[in-house]
């Protein structure tokens, strides 16, 4: 919020980050990818992009639903409740 106007460093990271994302097995991808979804919505809602944080954090519940992670699950849900 400091700064809303300088998204560059923002989007170098989150290109960073996908990157990092993509590599190893199946399974690590999918893992990696479940923790940038809820990173990457503890960014937007930091930020005060309470509308993005809420679809990166519906994303990333879905994904974890998806897999059978109940803690994950109650924990995203718990951060939507918050927004």
């Amino acid at each position: 919020q400091r700064f809303p106007d300088n998204t560059k460093p923002y989007v170098d990271y989150i290109k960073q980050r996908e990157q990092e994302v993509q590599t190893g097995s199946r399974e690590e991808v999918e893992e990696k990818t479940l923790l940038f979804l809820v990173e990457q919505a503890e960014i937007l809602r930091d930020a005060g992009f309470k509308d993005e944080a809420y679809h990166a954090y519906y994303d990333a519940f879905e994904m974890a639903n998806g897999k059978g992670l109940d803690a994950e699950c109650a924990a995203i849900q718990a951060e939507i409740a918050n927004l």
